[in-house]
């Protein structure tokens, strides 16, 4: 009889008997090789894991798997490209910065060629997962390069606050 010992239980196993050299290889001792180990049997312990304590185990164990898979494909040089969604909120999130605050040490003022002092970001854009990104303020002055009247090969990437008097457009040269 199996003893238990929490949610795991020891093994029971019945005599075992070696088979011999003499016995052979043949049907017979695989046959006898069979019955031996049928006898050797695992009885378990009943369930007491709730339905949720083993989801959550579950979930535990695979979020495990794929850390470790994420670990291992990474030290290897694959590593999974950005997704469209999270490049676009990253974008957005860090427009948003730039136009809502002003931090000296990453975004000095320049001076233009008119006097007029602008952010760096303003007129040189700002580079997220290796792209350039320029952003233009729609109601009021912007010192980026299609504003500037510098090019005018550029494609919108996305429209910000669009329809309020914060509407900025991001946009990428195509040059």
């Amino acid at each position: 009889m199996a003893e238990e010992w929490g949610n795991v239980a020891k093994y029971e196993a019945a005599p075992v008997r070696e088979i011999t050299v003499e016995e052979g290889i043949g049907l017979g001792g695989i046959a006898k090789a069979k019955a031996a180990l049928r006898s050797l049997r695992l009885v378990l312990a009943p369930a007491r894991v709730p339905p949720l304590g083993r989801l959550i185990l579950l979930v535990a164990v695979l979020g495990l798997s794929l850390a470790t898979m994420g670990q291992i494909l990474e030290t290897r040089g694959f590593v999974p490209a950005a997704s469209p969604a999270l490049t676009r909120q990253r974008v957005e999130t860090a427009v948003k910065g730039y136009l809502d605050t002003w931090d000296p040490g990453t975004d000095p003022l320049i001076i233009l060629e008119s006097g007029v002092q602008l952010k760096s970001s303003h007129v040189k854009g700002i580079e997220i997962d290796g792209k350039r990104y320029y952003y233009r303020t729609v109601f009021g002055y912007s010192g980026d390069p299609v504003s500037r009247g510098e090019t005018r090969d550029y494609q919108i990437f996305m429209v910000l606050d669009a329809g309020t008097h914060f509407e900025a457009e991001v946009y990428q040269l195509t040059r």
